[in-house]
């Protein structure tokens, strides 16, 4: 099959991960990774609040996007978390250790259970990669190996964000608060830069250096805010097929 265009949309992982198979790209490909700071805190309130219903996520707030008592860079977003049984106490054995009988009486109060989450901004530092591991997947192709740490800002991050939801928690009442540390949404393995020197995909998601090869998703963020990555996505998806259709 031959093609004069190939877009390649894949994602945070897949997209750097096929690249670095095909040799393609620059020296950028695979650097830059990010993920947001995603903190949950959980509690118990005396009446019935219904987890699992609702939607996931559907009440948000931007008061700490830009906070004034911040000591770090950037900030984050506030949010609501709908949680499914299943998931919630895969979280909580994982976090805290919790199973078998003591894992069964903390999940029988489910019904009483609420959570909010922190979406926090990630900085991009060329430390945090995706490299191809020597290990192969069922197909015999190398599976990914990422390296990811959280800097002195993602931190503080996580410190702030942690405060602010333990003390409303605290305010409605909640008891047996306890928080699940994790990350959310991968971002930036091919960052869009005019410059081949700094990224992989320039403004129109072209592939510097590789002609008709076009990437279009998370992984073209150069930075990556304090929001989820959808509508913005959608948004330059939108914008890069207009710019097909035109020609």
């Amino acid at each position: 099959m031959r093609a004069e265009n190939v877009f390649l949309c894949a994602g945070g992982i897949e997209s750097a991960r096929l690249l670095l198979i095909n040799r393609l790209g620059n020296e950028h490909v695979g650097r830059w990774f990010m993920a947001h700071p995603g903190l949950q805190l959980f509690g118990f309130f005396e009446e019935e609040t219904k987890p699992w219903r609702g939607i996931p996520g559907g009440l948000l707030s931007n008061a700490f996007t830009r906070p004034a008592d911040a000591d770090f860079a950037g900030g984050y977003i506030l949010q609501s978390i709908g949680v499914m049984p299943l998931t919630y106490a895969s979280q909580l054995s994982r976090s805290e250790g919790t199973t078998g009988e003591k894992l069964g009486e903390h999940m029988a109060r489910f019904k009483h259970l609420a959570g909010i989450n922190i979406c926090g901004e990630c900085l991009p530092k060329e430390e945090n990669y995706l490299e191809l591991s020597g290990e192969n997947d069922r197909h015999g192709l190398p599976k990914p190996r990422i390296h990811h740490s959280r800097g002195p800002n993602e931190e503080a991050i996580y410190r702030h964000g942690e405060g602010t939801m333990r003390s409303i928690w605290e305010a409605a009442g909640a008891t047996g608060i306890w928080t699940f540390p994790r990350e959310a949404h991968t971002l930036g393995t091919c960052r869009m830069s005019s410059d081949p020197n700094v990224g992989v995909v320039d403004a129109d998601h072209r592939v510097h250096g590789v002609r008709g090869l076009y990437i279009c998703d998370n992984s073209n963020y150069p930075s990556s805010l304090t929001t989820n990555p959808a509508l913005v996505q959608m948004a330059l998806s939108l914008r890069l097929a207009a710019r097909f259709l035109r020609t």
